[in-house]
């Protein structure tokens, strides 16, 4: 935050916010009304966007982990253990 305060253009941050403000002035002085509830629309939208992704990776991930257990058998004693012994799993004939 001290670096983006103190020489803006040396942060994407920074950058981001000069940017913003040339581009609301801009909008301003030139009466881009609808350009500007388009603009705040379509960053809301892309943001939702984000979020939603988010949640849905999260949710498989969890999803995922809570049945980590039921894709195979665990591999705790796999050394030495014969291959295809594990009972409750199905295995196929070349095991």
């Amino acid at each position: 935050m001290w670096r983006t305060r103190r020489s803006p253009t040396r942060t994407v941050q920074g950058t981001n916010a000069l940017a913003r403000s040339a581009w609301v002035e801009q909008a301003m002085k030139n009466n881009w009304d609808v350009v500007a509830v388009q603009t705040l629309r379509n960053a809301t939208m892309a943001a939702t966007l984000m979020a939603s992704t988010a949640i849905i990776l999260i949710l498989g991930i969890m999803n995922m982990l809570a049945n980590a257990d039921k894709i195979g058998p665990t591999l705790q004693g796999v050394i030495g253990r014969k291959a295809g012994t594990v009972p409750g799993f199905k295995y196929s004939s070349a095991m």
